[in-house]
């Protein structure tokens, strides 16, 4: 039992030496989207979905130039439609009558 435990906290500090840094600096990437955008501060979940997102789209020299995506799905990511971190949205509603404003 107390070998499972060492095992355990040795992976626990292999992650933390190994993944600490990168969401570091997703951590940073998300903070430059948020001041970059003009946007508050509760919308950090958002921005770090999509800095993660963004680096899974990315080519990486670990993966011989591929992306994660690539790795994974055996495809490339087709990026033609990816919008700017907080653009404008516009919601239809489907209840409103012609003349409505």
């Amino acid at each position: 039992m107390i070998e499972g435990q060492y095992k355990n906290l040795w992976y626990m500090i292999h992650l933390l030496k190994t993944e600490l840094p990168n969401m570091h600096t997703q951590a940073k990437r998300a903070r430059a989207l948020l001041i970059a955008s003009g946007l508050p501060p509760f919308l950090w979940e958002e921005a770090m979905r999509n800095t993660t997102w963004l680096q899974n789209q990315t080519p990486t020299h670990a993966l011989a130039g591929k992306t994660l995506y690539e790795v994974k799905i055996k495809k490339k990511p087709h990026l033609a439609g990816l919008q700017e971190f907080a653009v404008a949205a516009y919601v239809k509603d489907l209840k409103a009558g012609k003349l409505d404003a």
